[in-house]
């Protein structure tokens, strides 16, 4: 006979390690979750209480835990913190992007790059190396 742990054990050991990995104690990860079984659409939601709520279609042990991890290190990053990144990220960001933030919420404010004019550098599938401007291609 193969034991299996609970869920509830899952959670208890994930937090803990989290709550090691990043040098901190137990307690500053006491993650309260609900999970919800039957969902086709998986997912999670943290509520501003920092209640999680993981929804699986099925039970799955690295779902579990992978779900248990996002939702340990959120708690280590209170909502109030994440907030005052997102605000210092988009500060950042507006300094060094080569257009603004700003600029890219304008309606019209960018034109469509001619069509030929350069490779897909993003896809995935592209077969052809990426041709940036004033760059000779690779060999």
């Amino acid at each position: 006979m193969t034991y299996r742990a609970s869920e509830h054990e899952f959670l208890l050991t994930t937090c803990r390690l989290v709550a090691e990995d990043f040098h901190r104690k137990p307690e500053d990860v006491d993650l309260k979750m609900t999970l919800v079984l039957g969902e086709r659409d998986e997912r999670y939601a943290i509520d501003e209480s920092g209640r999680m709520t993981l929804y699986l279609e099925s039970w799955s042990e690295p779902k579990f835990v992978d779900g248990v991890i996002t939702g340990a290190i959120q708690r280590l990053t209170p909502l109030r913190t994440r907030k005052q990144m997102l605000v210092e990220i988009l500060h950042r960001t507006d300094k060094v992007a080569p257009v603004s933030a700003d600029r890219l919420r304008m309606p019209g404010g960018n034109r469509p790059l001619p069509r030929g004019a350069m490779t897909d550098c993003i896809s995935a599938m592209s077969d052809a190396p990426c041709t940036w401007p004033n760059r000779p291609p690779s060999p």
